[in-house]
C-alpha cells in the first residue's frame, strides 16, 4: 500500500514539473493558436437563425395615445455569417425599430405597417452581407385614440391569487392601489368595460399587513391602463377564542304551561377574529330546549341542548353542557 502512494505522488510530482516546463508552455501557445483560427473559420459558416426585433411607434402627438398591440417585437429570421448572427442577437436587438406615426397613420384610428414597410424597415437595420428570410408578423395594425377618450374604472383581482395569513390568523381585507385606473379605448369599448383585473399574485404568511408591488393588469384587446401595474394589500387578524354565558330558551311549549331549566345559563365557548371580539354578546347565539322532546321520549330527568349561532362572523362555537334538567309547572 505504502508503494502505491509513492509511485503516485512520484507521478503528480512529474505531471506539475511538465506544467511548468518550457514544453507544456509551447503546447498551450499553439493549442490556443488553433483554437482561435479554427473559431475564425467557424464563425466565417452561413447560417440561419430567427432573432427577435422590438420596435415602437415615433413621434407620438401630445393629444394622441397608443394603444398597445398584443406584440411589441418582431420575429426575424436571417440569413448570414455566424459572427453577425451572434451581433444580432446580443447587440442590435437590444435597439428598437422605430416608426414615425405620420408617415404610417391613415387617420382612422389605426397605424398600419404592411409586409413591405416590415420588410424595408428590418433591412435598413441588417448589415448588407444578411439575407432577409422572413419577418413575422406579416403585417401590423395598432390603434390609437385621444387624450379625451378617456374613462376611469375600478381594479379588481383575480380569484386565481394566493393568499395565506400566518398561523392563529385569517385574511381580512384585501386593498388594491390604486382601487382604479385611467384607461384609453374606443367609445364602444368604453362603454361594456367597468372593471380590469390584476394577474395572479401571491402572498404568503401575512402578520398584520403584507404588501406586493407591480402586480401587471391584465392586457385587454384595444385597450390602454395608465398606470398598467397596481400594488396589493392584504391585512389579516389574529383568531381569537372567547366565551359568553347565553339563557337557555324552551322552545313548543304549551299553552299554560311553564317549563323552568337548570341551570338557567350555559357557557358558550368560540372562535372570531379579535377585532370582532366587541360585536359578540349572548344575543348572536340561541340555546334552547324543546319541549317536544319529552313527548317523544320516555320520562327523563334531562333534556338535550341546542345551540344556534346568528351571526356568519362566529364559528367553532360549542357547549360545555349538553343536557339541563327542567321542571314543569
Amino acid at each position: 500500500m505504502s508503494r502505491l502512494r509513492l509511485i503516485s505522488s512520484t507521478k503528480l510530482r512529474n505531471f506539475f514539473l511538465w506544467l511548468k516546463s518550457k514544453e507544456f508552455l509551447v503546447f498551450l501557445f499553439f493549442f490556443f493558436v488553433s483554437s482561435f483560427f479554427w473559431l475564425m473559420l467557424t464563425m466565417k459558416d452561413v447560417a440561419q437563425k430567427e432573432i427577435a426585433i422590438p420596435f415602437a411607434i415615433s413621434k407620438v402627438p401630445d393629444n394622441v395615445r397608443i394603444i398597445p398591440p398584443d406584440e411589441n417585437t418582431l420575429r426575424v429570421t436571417v440569413r448570414d455569417n455566424k459572427y453577425n448572427l451572434l451581433t444580432y442577437q446580443f447587440q442590435k436587438t437590444k435597439k428598437r425599430l422605430l416608426f414615425d406615426f405620420n408617415a404610417y397613420n391613415n387617420e382612422n384610428g389605426k397605424i398600419t405597417l404592411s409586409s413591405s414597410d416590415l420588410s424595408k424597415k428590418v433591412k435598413d437595420w441588417l448589415e448588407r452581407s444578411s439575407e432577409l428570410v422572413s419577418v413575422k408578423p406579416d403585417h401590423i395594425d395598432i390603434d390609437y385614440v385621444g387624450v379625451n377618450d378617456v374613462k376611469k374604472v375600478r381594479v379588481a383581482y383575480r380569484n386565481s391569487m394566493f393568499l395565506t395569513a400566518a398561523e392563529n390568523r385569517e385574511i381580512t381585507r384585501i386593498v388594491v392601489v390604486p382601487e382604479s385606473v385611467t384607461v384609453y379605448a374606443t367609445k364602444s369599448i368604453r362603454a361594456r368595460l367597468d372593471s380590469v383585473e390584476t394577474h395572479s399574485f401571491t402572498i404568503s404568511d401575512v402578520v398584520d399587513k403584507s404588501r406586493i408591488d407591480n402586480v401587471r393588469l391584465v392586457k385587454y384587446k384595444g385597450v390602454l391602463c395608465e398606470p398598467n401595474e397596481v400594488a396589493v394589500e392584504a391585512y389579516a387578524d389574529i383568531l381569537a377564542q372567547d366565551t359568553v354565558r347565553v339563557p337557555v330558551v324552551p322552545v313548543n311549549v304549551p299553552e299554560g304551561k311553564t317549563m323552568h331549566t337548570f341551570p338557567g345559563k350555559v357557557v358558550v365557548r368560540y372562535t372570531v377574529l379579535d377585532g370582532q371580539r366587541k360585536h359578540i354578546n349572548e344575543d348572536a347565539f340561541a340555546v334552547e330546549v324543546d319541549y317536544n322532546d319529552i313527548r317523544q321520549g320516555e320520562k327523563r330527568d334531562s333534556l338535550p341542548l341546542r345551540l344556534r349561532t346568528k351571526l356568519p362572523i362566529v364559528r367553532g362555537a360549542h357547549m360545555d353542557v349538553r343536557f339541563v334538567e327542567y321542571a314543569i309547572e
